[in-house]
Order: structure tokens, then sequence, then C-alpha cells
């Protein structure tokens, strides 16, 4: 898609209406120069690879159109200070982190700024990050199927570190 590119801030790529997935087996942003992005307004699906190779990547947040119903894999290279969802996913699958975030290195900052539980569809790396989530909610979060398993990593909202 924009492999290779020397661009450096994309927030034009909200008005592609048109892309409803970004990720899979390629890279979109392999060896590209991306430091910022706004991700489509229509996006569903933010896959595999999705942020892979977009090492320059320095933003202090990314944020979800709330069209998304898969994040799964993401692998975000850089520093993405948070990751904002703002609709309740049916697929969630947090991978590694290749870069780093307010929490950290090689940890995902996640604030699911939603009115429900969404459900945690693969732990094999959700120990590796924290989630935030509304205040009201934080007990629920932790009681919710596999989200049990990374209870000590769900926080309230009310405690996200301002930049």
């Amino acid at each position: 898609m924009f492999a290779g590119s020397q661009i450096t801030k994309f927030h034009e790529l909200a008005l592609f209406t048109g892309v409803k997935t970004i990720g899979g087996a390629y890279q979109p942003f392999a060896n590209s120069t991306i430091v910022e992005l706004t991700l489509p307004a229509y996006l569903e699906n933010l896959t595999t690879f999705s942020l892979r190779e977009a090492a320059s990547l320095n933003m202090d947040e990314l944020v979800m159109p709330t069209t998304l119903v898969t994040l799964k894999e993401m692998q975000a290279k850089g520093y993405i200070g948070k990751v904002v969802v703002k609709s309740l996913l049916t697929t969630f699958a947090p991978h590694y982190m290749y870069g780093s975030s307010l929490s950290g290195n090689a940890k995902y900052t996640f604030v699911f700024d939603v009115n429900g539980v969404i459900p945690l569809t693969n732990t094999q790396y959700a120990n590796n990050h924290v989630y935030y989530v509304p205040d009201n909610l934080v007990d629920t979060y932790k009681a919710a199927a596999n989200w049990s398993t990374v209870a000590s990593k769900i926080l309230p909202m009310s405690q996200l570190p301002t930049e």
C-alpha cells in the first residue's frame, strides 16, 4: 500500500472511505518514513503486520475508528503513546509491541473508551500490555472470560497518565 513511502504525516488516510482492512499478509508501511497517521473513518479491520515495519512512528495516540470490529496482531514499531478504542470490537487479539508506549517498551497502552466489555480473543501476548477501561467496568473486565488472566493489567481510566 505505502511501503517505501517517504510520507511522514498521513492524516489524509482518514479520508480513504473504501479502505476497510489494513494488514494481512502484506506490511503496508514497510520501509516507510511514516511518523503520524490517522486511520480511515470506515476501517473495519486492523490486522496482522498492519504497523509492524513503521519504525518511525511517533504519536501520542492512535485512535481507532468507531467502525472497527477487529483489532488483531497490530505489531507496531515506533512510539504510540496510547491506542484508543472507541467501538465494541468483536475480535481483540493484541500481539507483541516492537516499539513503546506510555507504559514502556514492548507494551501497548490500550484505552477502551466503550460502554461494554470487549472480548479478549487471544491471550498469548495479552499480559505484556496495560488496559484502561471505564472506571465502572474495571471489575466486570477483571471477571470476564480471558480477561481474568490479565486482571492486574486492567486499570480505571481515571488513572490514565497524562503525557
